[in-house]
């Protein structure tokens, strides 16, 4: 179950070095994969009889990685919890 105290406690303390540079790693591995997934989806959908360049894919993933570092370093605590899910995506046992 979820304890509200502790998430309040974690929400109120003051950030560290080791927080806000883990939020990035976070923000740059997640905004990968989102964007990546994106693409993939959101072009594949635009014209549906000629694929995908890889080239643009990863392009997306590329720009998408940099914004998620951008928005884990100004915003820790949302982007650790936004991204969280998506930056172990691609590391699967």
């Amino acid at each position: 179950m979820l304890n509200r105290g502790r998430i309040s406690e974690w929400w109120r303390r003051p950030l560290t070095a080791q927080e806000v540079s883990y939020a990035g790693v976070l923000g740059l591995l997640g905004g990968f994969w989102i964007s990546l997934l994106a693409a993939v989806f959101l072009l594949g959908h635009v014209n549906k009889f000629v694929p995908v360049d890889g080239f643009v894919v990863v392009l997306f993933g590329v720009i998408g990685a940099f914004v998620g570092r951008l928005i884990g370093r100004r915003w820790p605590k949302i982007s650790k919890i936004v991204f969280l899910p998506f930056a172990f995506f691609g590391f699967t046992s």
